[in-house]
């Protein structure tokens, strides 16, 4: 209900330019921090999916914007193509988007996030990648 409610009021201030990101943490930082326990990740967001379609909308122009998942595996990315707008994966490299790519089909986002650390001395490229 809250993410449904904040994603609407998002759009609603600002029609057409918000896109939701939904993924799912890693196992350990959801079990310390958040003290939740942790669940398989590809039910776990397929039973979120349903919870945001079956929430109830705001009125008779409520618009849902787009949602795209934090998608890196094949069946994380074939729910981000069979249930969203398509997917948001981080840190990966052109072999993966090519891959992603090929999972989403045409007629799906696929927003991506490609690190390149600049630089002449490739230890010094080494540290700083592995530092970020």
């Amino acid at each position: 209900m809250a993410a449904n409610g904040a994603i609407r009021l998002l759009e609603s201030l600002a029609p057409g330019r918000f896109v939701a990101g939904f993924g799912v943490s890693h196992q350990r930082p959801l079990e310390r921090d958040r003290k939740v326990t942790y669940r398989p990740p590809l039910r776990a967001m397929a039973e979120y999916l349903d919870d945001i379609d079956s929430a109830p909308y705001f009125g008779a122009d409520a618009v849902r914007p787009p949602i795209v998942l934090a998608a890196l595996g094949p069946k994380m990315l074939g729910l981000a193509r069979d249930r969203t707008a398509g997917a948001h994966p981080y840190l990966v490299t052109p072999e993966h988007t090519a891959t992603a790519r090929a999972v989403l089909g045409a007629g799906r986002l696929l927003v991506v996030e490609q690190a390149a650390v600049l630089g002449q001395d490739r230890a010094e490229r080494l540290r700083r990648a592995h530092d970020h």
